[in-house]
């Protein structure tokens, strides 16, 4: 058994580094390909593998999806079938190809080059044939010989296109390129076969008629997932042109690029959602399977938004200015991955609850759906309307379709669960993440409204930076009493100086005058917005301070609530960051002088962080008392004395560059008397109330750590 478990495990190895490499060395390869042959060149190229796509359910008659089986059992041997799948696969390939053919005569009328790209890209149907092979070795558990095939082939195709790139070719023989790989394939497929002792090869009608009875069932719901993966192609086709069809093709090659890792995920926790079904476990397997839903949904939401937030910069390194246009599509597109592999994860639940046969109703509906959003919102939105078709059609395959299906309901109502992380973590986790989501929801809306009225002021950019900043601070305001915490602006005094510094720099040649400062108040927001979320015990906890105040003021709550914590502070860390604002803005030239005042600001974040570490280590200790070890042996407060200093250090990088702006010096001198006369002494007043204050009061300085004397 042990021997077993290896060879599976080896043999899964082999295949998935194969997988990696092929993709990697495809993905290199791809990228000057579609720089060379430009958007719509690409896009005819990929209208010809659209056909192919969707005549490979056709051509495969479904007996890839029985074949493993077909070979464990061995009834009929090896050879027999073998030969039987080659023969029925290749009379229903060639029967196809000369259906595309006949099709693209049609639709595309007079279109020469365009049939003979299609007719050239459609060989590869020809040579998938040989893939029945693939399973063969599979069964055999020696995948070993499959992967390395599979690299030769991909290495070969990829060679072949760099000669054509080299030589500048037309674009018929990139068509013909796309089919090189798989007739590598096939013939080194053979070769490995028959060196390996295979059967020889029969047909057998017998066999055929009983293969087909089984195969059948397998060729509809893949043809309706043909339908809604190749339809959008088609129709850009004819809607939009070419163009739009590259634009669409590099976005999702781009957006399926990392898929692996999620198809990886599935099948490592599938066995266990498998095993505690036959253990009878119904807990346990439902917890397995939200578990796994959870995974696969957000780790493709957190890929997602890399995606939407970098889709330019991406776009434009990878293939160049020439595919501007597709990082919309990638930004819609991007969202497909986390309901598709929602549809993948669902598998296992399918096979438990033996509930296949309800697939194709799933597969037919989002069909439907994908070709009428196709039809009215292509000819609006191009590629970035066949984009969001196929998000549609894909939220409709995972939850719309199966919540109608009365057999699939409950597998929906996981789903929902999953995603709501109900049943997925423990509730005050699951209540604590919920309200970090209602945060970055809060700070995304107080971003857009800095951000949109920022640029609709024909002001001076530091007034309307202030304005700005003000938006986005009573956006905040009115967040915190509807969630009735006060604590929801707390992130806002790190995230603040970050958003403010960054924006700066945006557009700015490269130079160390604001390198350094966005270097230092970069690590000072990060530190600070760790040290927040690490602490944040969600949306039911409110600072004390806030809440001091209201027991204190009463009915003034609300104007010490919008003046006393959002606004002063707003507009303290405001002046604090407008001496970077002011120099980059300025672009003055770099002063050497100026570095000791960035080390300041740099020694002042890393202070602060060391401080909050070992205050963290004591409360977890739960010791009780005061902390008097590290930093805080003979300071009360050293993490406020690093706050101080990193706004000295700011201000005096500024002046240092700036010696006339002696104004510049305002932020900090602000933030310095806000700790001194109001954070620290309600700090200490806290601290009071505990047995030995007085006493640790006397050993203690309030910011400098030096021993006093006795």
């Amino acid at each position: 058994m042990a021997f077993s478990v290896r060879k599976t495990v080896k043999n899964a190895g082999w295949l998935m580094g194969g997988k990696i490499a092929e993709m990697v060395i495809s993905f290199i390869v791809s990228i000057f390909t579609a720089r060379f042959l430009g958007p719509a060149n690409k896009g005819l190229i990929d209208y010809g593998l659209a056909y192919a796509a969707f005549f490979t359910s056709v051509c495969t008659l479904g007996i890839n999806s029985v074949l493993v089986k077909e070979f464990v059992d061995k009834q009929d041997g090896e050879g027999t079938v073998l030969g039987t799948s080659l023969v029925l696969r290749v009379v229903a390939t060639v029967l196809s190809i000369g259906t595309i053919c006949a099709v693209v005569a049609i639709a595309d009328m007079g279109e020469t080059l365009t049939l003979i790209v299609v007719l050239l890209a459609s060989l590869r149907l020809l040579f998938q044939v040989f893939e029945v092979f693939n399973y063969w070795f599979h069964a055999q558990l020696k995948s070993k010989y499959s992967a390395v095939i599979l690299l030769i082939a991909y290495a070969a195709a990829a060679a072949y296109k760099i000669v054509l790139l080299v030589l500048q070719a037309d674009v018929i023989w990139f068509a013909l390129s796309t089919s090189v790989d798989y007739a590598c394939v096939a013939v080194l497929l053979l070769i490995a076969y028959f060196k390996n002792k295979g059967e020889k090869l029969r047909f057998s009608w017998d066999y055929a008629k009983r293969l087909l009875k089984k195969s059948c069932y397998f060729i509809l719901p893949s043809l309706m997932t043909a339908i809604y993966a190749q339809t959008d192609k088609f129709m850009l086709r004819q809607i939009m042109g070419d163009a739009e069809i590259g634009y669409y093709a590099t976005a999702t090659s781009l957006c399926a690029m990392w898929v692996f890792v999620l198809g990886a995920i599935v099948d490592s926790v599938n066995p266990s959602i498998m095993q505690a079904k036959k253990d009878g476990d119904e807990a346990l397997y439902e917890k397995r399977n939200k578990q796994l839903y959870a995974i696969v949904f957000y780790l493709s939401v957190f890929v997602s938004i890399c995606f939407c937030a970098f889709a330019e910069l991406a776009i434009d390194i990878l293939y160049g200015a020439e595919y501007a246009p597709a990082a919309m599509p990638l930004r819609i597109a991007t969202w497909y991955t986390a309901f598709s592999y929602l549809g993948v994860a669902r598998g296992a639940w399918i096979v438990c609850e033996d509930k296949q046969k309800y697939l194709i109703w799933v597969y037919l509906g989002a069909a439907v759906i994908n070709v009428g959003a196709n039809f009215a919102l292509i000819p609006y939105l191009g590629a970035s309307g066949a984009a969001l078709a196929s998000l549609l059609a894909q939220i409709a395959t995972s939850f719309i379709v199966p919540a109608c299906i009365p057999a699939l309901r409950p597998n929906a109502k996981l789903m929902c669960e999953a995603i709501m992380l109900k049943g997925v973590l423990k509730e005050e986790t699951r209540v604590r993440i919920w309200s970090f989501v209602k945060i970055f929801f809060v700070y995304a809306v107080a971003l857009g409204a800095g951000v949109m009225t920022y640029f609709a002021l024909p002001l001076d950019s530091w007034l309307s930076l202030l304005i700005a900043d003000v938006v986005a601070t009573v956006v905040v305001f009115l967040y915190s009493v509807l969630f009735n915490n006060a604590s929801v602006y707390d992130p806002y005094w790190s995230v603040q100086p970050i958003v403010i510094v960054a924006f700066a720099c945006i557009g700015k040649p490269f130079s160390l005058t604001w390198l350094f400062p966005l270097i230092a108040v970069g690590l000072w927001g990060l530190r600070l917005t760790a040290n927040w979320a690490y602490t944040f015990k969600g949306m039911q906890h409110q600072d004390w301070r806030y809440t001091d105040l209201k027991n204190k003021t009463g009915a003034f709550y609300p104007f010490v609530n919008f003046f006393g914590i959002h606004m002063v502070p707003t507009l303290i860390v405001y002046a604090c960051v407008m001496p970077v604002f002011m120099v980059i803005q300025a672009g003055v030239a770099f002063n050497p002088w100026s570095i000791p005042f960035f080390a300041v600001s740099i020694l002042a974040a890393t202070w602060q962080g060391i401080a909050d570490c070992q205050m963290h280590k004591f409360r977890k200790n739960g010791t009780g008392g005061f902390i008097r070890v590290g930093l805080w042996k003979y300071s009360r407060h050293p993490n406020y004395l690093g706050e101080i200093m990193m706004w000295w250090g700011i201000a005096g990088y500024a002046v240092m560059l700036m010696p006339s702006a002696w104004y510049l010096l305002v932020g900090a001198t602000l933030n310095t008397l806000l700790f001194l006369f109001i954070s620290i002494p309600m700090a200490d007043k806290r601290q009071s109330k505990k047995e030995g204050f007085a006493e640790y009061k006397r050993e203690t300085r309030m910011l400098l750590p030096i021993p006093k004397r006795k």
